[in-house]
Formats: C-alpha cells, sequence, structure tokens
C-alpha cells in the first residue's frame, strides 16, 4: 500500500507540475496495484496450502519420551500495568496456548520459549512467570530465549540448549514451513506443531470464494503475508540467514 501511495502523491505532483501524462500513468498505476494487491483470491489458495503443509499435531501419534517444546516468539509488550496475557500479540497466545496444550498431553516434556524484542531479561524472566500462573504449567518446565531475533537465532538457540533430538516447534501455521526449513539448516529435526491459521481447510462450511475477489483492506494483508514469507523463504535459501 505505500508503494501505491508514492506512486499516486508523485503522480499528482507531476500534474501540478504540468506533467499530465507521466502524472496520470503514475497514479493509474498505484490505483492498478492497490486494486490487484487488494484481491485476496489471488494468493488465498497459495497461503493456505502453504498454512496446511503440515497437519496440526496429534500428541497421541507421539511417541512417549522426553521432548522440548520450542515456541517461537512474538509481539511482546513489557508493560507491567497489564497482565500477562494483554502483553503479547494473538498471534503470541495461541502460540503459549498450543505449547501449553503438548506439554499438558506430554507429562515428560519441557517448554523453552522465545519472548522477542528488546527488554531485559528479566522482564522476560517475570513476563514467563506470570504466564506459567495463567496457564497453570509448572515454571520448571519453561525456560526462556531471551536474545533472538530471528527465527535463526531462536533455531540456534534451541541447538545451543537442547542436549537431544526430541524438539517440537510451536509457530504459526503460515511461518512453519520456513521455520521448519530453517531449524532443518542448524541440524535440528523437529517435529512440526503449527497455530494461529489465517485459513479455513478447503471444504469446510466457511469456505467462501467469493469474497476474496472483492478488494479489501485483508485482501492487501494477506498479499504483504504473501509477499513477506516469500521474499524471507529466497533470501533463506540464497544465504542462508
Amino acid at each position: 500500500m505505500l508503494i501505491c501511495l508514492v506512486l499516486q502523491i508523485i503522480g499528482w505532483f507531476a500534474i501540478w507540475k504540468q506533467k499530465k501524462r507521466p502524472g496520470v500513468v503514475l497514479i493509474g498505476t498505484g490505483t492498478a496495484i492497490l486494486f490487484v494487491g487488494g484481491l485476496a483470491g489471488l494468493t488465498h489458495e497459495v497461503r493456505r496450502t502453504q498454512e496446511y503443509a503440515f497437519a496440526p499435531l496429534d500428541t497421541s501419534s507421539v511417541e512417549s519420551g522426553e521432548f522440548v517444546v520450542t515456541v517461537l516468539g512474538t509481539g511482546f509488550n513489557p508493560d507491567s500495568e497489564l497482565p500477562a496475557n494483554s502483553q503479547v500479540s494473538g498471534v503470541f497466545l495461541s502460540r503459549l496456548l498450543e505449547g501449553t496444550r503438548i506439554c499438558q498431553a506430554l507429562p515428560k516434556s519441557t517448554m523453552l520459549v522465545s519472548v522477542a524484542g528488546t527488554a531485559r531479561t528479566e522482564v522476560k524472566a517475570a513476563f514467563l512467570a506470570q504466564i506459567s500462573q495463567l496457564l497453570r504449567i509448572d515454571q520448571d518446565r519453561l525456560s526462556l530465549i531471551s536474545d533472538a531475533s530471528s527465527t535463526l537465532d531462536e533455531a540456534e538457540s534451541t541447538a545451543r540448549l537442547v542436549d537431544h533430538t526430541n524438539i517440537i516447534v510451536v509457530t504459526s501455521a503460515s511461518h512453519m514451513k520456513r521455520a521448519m526449513m530453517i531449524f532443518r539448516s542448524v541440524g535440528l529435526d523437529p517435529i512440526a506443531a503449527p497455530t494461529s491459521y489465517n485459513f479455513v481447510r478447503h471444504g469446510s462450511p466457511n469456505d467462501r470464494v467469493l469474497p476474496l475477489w472483492i478488494p479489501s483492506t485483508a485482501g492487501a494483508d494477506s498479499s504483504q503475508q504473501w509477499l513477506y514469507e516469500f521474499a524471507a523463504m529466497l533470501w533463506h535459501r540464497l544465504t542462508g540467514q
């Protein structure tokens, strides 16, 4: 949307400078990109397929044993005036809930939680202590990754802290494919536990196609998220970072 706005502003500036033809072209180009980008139908199936590349984890199919459940972080607001559940984004809260579900089903498991952002380690640890009370999980079963700024950092921290290969990675379904690729690149072979789905399954009662072809801000957000994941996966394949 920013690109569209910039093109339109430049276009109106060109018209003001009596350069009508290039101005109209720029305005029209910006409007066309905005219209096309707002069509969620263009990226819907690609993103849905990517989200369902890994099925939700069925804990009954996991062999008994000790597991480390690594919950990837995002969206932490270190505001002590707020309760712990209001210091995180809905996405991060969904990941924490999924990690807790798995830990409850696998009694020998522990949870390694990455808390993003620049807050001090002790602030993040205090947040995690509050979360342990809210989610009714023993604090002894929780460990903190406090210094990760990317998925690669989280994978490397997990590899450094975990002394066995029984790892379960919890992250958003849209991020899971890239996360698994990154974790495998550091020598780990984790089990995927996707959560926070943006798309309903194909053929489910709420699977409606027509609204996807009506331009909307949700469609623009979908296009942006697709472009972000595509660029991030391409960058990782090219550079390993």
